[in-house]
């Protein structure tokens, strides 16, 4: 993985690229971000386990952030339960 800003509308990276190479760039709309040296290495551990087919299921993945919200939910009902009474 290779980091990078835009300069000129051109991306400019840390690292020269081999002439040729194919890339794929992500960009974020939402707010920039940067990512430390653990996250690098984290991304990359884990787009490595995803080539190796270690990828959890669609259905999976959304049973477990139902789980979490319903944990939540849970939770702020218990809150303002209590903020409700005299």
């Amino acid at each position: 993985m290779i980091r990078g800003r835009v300069h000129g509308g051109l991306i400019e990276t840390e690292e020269p690229l081999p002439e040729g190479a194919h890339v794929v760039v992500c960009m974020m709309e939402v707010e920039p971000f940067d990512l430390d040296e653990a996250d690098v290495v984290e991304l990359v551990e884990r787009m490595a386990g995803v080539q190796r087919g270690e990828t959890e299921s669609s259905e999976s993945l959304f049973r477990r952030l139902l789980e979490q919200f319903d944990d939540l939910a849970r939770e702020a009902y218990v809150v303002a339960t209590i903020l409700r009474e005299p």
